[in-house]
């Protein structure tokens, strides 16, 4: 039963680490998906909508908040 609950503590801290990022990805994805559009990018505005195209966008904001000394 410890180990039901042990796995059940990691998953739930993946599952929201995951939503996480996506909350606070999905904004700057939507931003570079309309500004590569514009320079004339034929699939960017497909990016938007890919899961991890969204989850990198967080990552890099996670990475520049704490190179440039962020709170993140």
């Amino acid at each position: 039963m410890k180990a039901i609950i042990r796995a059940i503590k990691v998953l739930r801290e993946v599952i929201s680490e995951e939503s996480w990022l996506i909350r606070i990805g999905i904004g700057m994805a939507w931003r570079l998906s309309k500004l590569a559009s514009s320079w004339g990018h034929k699939t960017a505005s497909e990016w938007k909508n890919i899961k991890s195209y969204i989850i990198l966008q967080a990552l890099t904001l996670r990475w520049l908040a704490r190179l440039f000394g962020g709170d993140n």
